[in-house]
């Protein structure tokens, strides 16, 4: 998922969670106003047309649906439990790697950089 996906599937959680609603009761319409607030909410620079594709995109992997059909394509939608899967996942993997031990760290980093080492130690030998 990247992060202009992830972007929009939060936005839906943080309006839920700050006023104490459910998936159901939690409708947003996607416009220029909203993609202005959300630009400046997640520090992002997201195009009207790249909200649109993502939109798309979202609706169609079922993690956004529409609660119901007005003229526009982004109207009403609604987070689906799927989608709320995927935000609290990301969310909890995000907790777990910060609560990782200073080893666990230094051996994540070094797997994530096996090919520069494996230079490294060829160069040196």
């Amino acid at each position: 998922m990247n992060k202009e996906e992830r972007v929009f599937l939060e936005h839906f959680v943080d309006n839920m969670e700050s006023k104490g609603l459910t998936i159901k009761t939690v409708h947003i319409s996607f416009s220029e106003e909203e993609l202005k607030v959300i630009n400046e909410k997640y520090k992002t620079s997201i195009t009207l047309e790249k909200m649109r594709e993502v939109l798309n995109k979202l609706l169609s992997h079922e993690y956004l649906k529409r609660a119901y059909l007005n003229g526009d394509n982004f109207s009403g939608l609604e987070l689906t439990l799927k989608g709320l899967g995927i935000v609290n996942s990301l969310r909890s993997k995000e907790e777990m790697k910060k609560k990782r031990k200073l080893l666990k760290k230094i051996s994540d980093y070094v797997e994530d950089h096996k090919g520069i080492f494996l230079v490294l130690g060829f160069l040196i030998t």
